[in-house]
């Protein structure tokens, strides 16, 4: 495997992130999900579940990292593209630089509120930025790093689910330039094209220590999601 990709893919699986992005064929009539994953064209997966994403009314999308069992990072981010609502909520743990971060992103304007919660001492930061647009609030917020994700591990095909297509991975698509105690993977793909969920992980051993990670991603709500005003925001001037 290609080292640059290797490790962009370790550094992101470590850290989490977040894609969004026109309807895919529906795999019982045209399985171009499946064929695309068998044939690791994940290029073409990524671009289906982006356009899926971007052919919906709403979404919910949840993100998690962790380190040794430790939460590091955790993303909820929900939008409503009637209603020209997002709303996002970030917790960041890593490197001491402990915060809570949560934008509400409405018709007429954006309002963020942040608190520090490393030093013990809580500060409160609240403005006002630009309105609800879709390519800013919809897609920008939620960007999942599924080329490097998937195309560092052998993902098989594992049957139909209730929730679509599933897929295994137990080791990397080719051998590493590291030295990885353990590697496991599970993706699930419904049939218009959505990533409903991911779950990467593996384990580093470096003088016999073992460090492991993990990263989650899943869609929940489609079309069903509707976003409140928070409380805070209401209250902003």
């Amino acid at each position: 495997m290609n080292r640059q990709v290797l490790a962009a893919a370790v550094a992101l699986l470590a850290v989490g992130s977040g894609c969004l992005g026109v309807a895919a064929p529906n795999p019982v009539d045209d399985p171009t999900v499946v064929t695309n994953v068998e044939r690791g064209d994940w290029d073409a997966v990524y671009d289906a579940h982006r356009r899926a994403l971007s052919d919906g009314q709403s979404v919910r999308v949840y993100h998690e990292s962790r380190v040794n069992g430790s939460v590091v990072r955790t993303t909820e981010f929900v939008a409503n593209r009637t209603q020209r609502r997002a709303r996002s909520h970030e917790w960041n743990t890593r490197a001491g630089n402990d915060d809570e971060l949560t934008r509400f992103v409405g018709p007429n304007a954006t309002y963020v509120r942040q608190t520090d919660i490393g030093g013990g001492d809580a500060s409160l930061r609240v403005g006002r930025g630009e309105a609800f647009q879709r390519e800013r609030s919809w897609i920008q917020h939620v960007e999942l790093p599924t080329r490097r994700f998937l195309s560092a591990y052998d993902f098989e095909f594992a049957g139909r689910t209730d929730d679509g297509y599933a897929f295994r991975a137990s080791e990397l698509s080719e051998s590493a330039p590291y030295n990885f105690a353990s590697v496991g993977g599970r993706l699930v793909v419904d049939d218009s094209g959505y990533i409903r969920s991911l779950r990467l992980e593996h384990a580093t051993r470096d003088d016999g220590r073992v460090t492991a990670a993990t990263y989650t991603y899943r869609v929940t709500g489609v079309n069903h999601a509707t976003v409140a005003v928070p409380a805070w925001a209401n209250r902003t001037p």
